[in-house]
């Protein structure tokens, strides 16, 4: 893990170099790995250089905090709590570990989720931007109804569309898919619906 450590260092000298915004994150993951953190690649925007970690629990991401404290301008922390393992009852609280760290660069949060969501969401519904209807009408697919897929599905029944979730798990299949009707607003006309072999019936779909 010790080469993890000094390669975020070696990117902070590259980042340096350059006269753009510097960004560092930190994403969060359940998923356990020996190494418990990984980097991502440098990436540049207009404005913007930035790569980032994801890490696997507090003592990683603080460990961080003060290696790229004062180094970069910006920090961004995932707001999502969770458990680090079924077996091992503890939260792992990112933020925290890193707002109590950060000292000189600003901090600002997300939710990784969120913002997958939000891209999708926008993504579909630009597709259909010269639909006088948008995507009102249309029937959409989910594969893999987790915590993404049944957000999306609330924002596109919401939006007008036929809604498909598909999960192995059949059971909580039935209850996403109750749960998402039951909250819809009263006029909402659409639907949500769960399907169990989509695999013969692609060309149904419009999305």
């Amino acid at each position: 893990m010790k080469y993890l450590f000094a390669d975020i260092k070696k990117k902070l000298r590259l980042l340096k170099k350059s006269n753009k915004k510097k960004v560092f994150y930190f994403g969060n993951t359940t998923k356990l790995e020996r190494s418990k953190f990984y980097l991502t690649d440098i990436r540049q925007s207009r404005n913007f250089i930035y790569f980032g970690a994801i890490v696997y629990n507090d003592a990683i991401a603080k460990k961080i905090a003060r290696i790229i404290d004062g180094k970069v301008d910006f920090a961004l922390v995932d707001l999502e709590k969770k458990l680090l393992s079924k077996s091992k009852k503890e939260i792992v609280n990112i933020e925290r570990a890193v707002k109590d760290t950060l000292k000189a660069t600003k901090l600002f949060t997300y939710k990784g989720n969120d913002l997958a969501v939000q891209a999708c969401e926008t993504l579909v519904n630009s597709l259909f931007m010269d639909d006088v209807r948008g995507i009102g009408g249309k029937k959409i697919l989910i594969l893999g109804a987790g915590n993404i897929g049944f957000k999306l599905g609330i924002k596109f029944v919401e939006s007008g569309a036929e809604v498909f979730l598909y999960r192995r798990k059949k059971t909580i299949l039935k209850k996403l898919s109750k749960t998402i009707n039951l909250i819809l607003p009263k006029g909402t006309v659409a639907k949500c619906h769960t399907i169990n072999n989509y695999k013969k019936k692609l060309n149904e779909f419009d999305i």
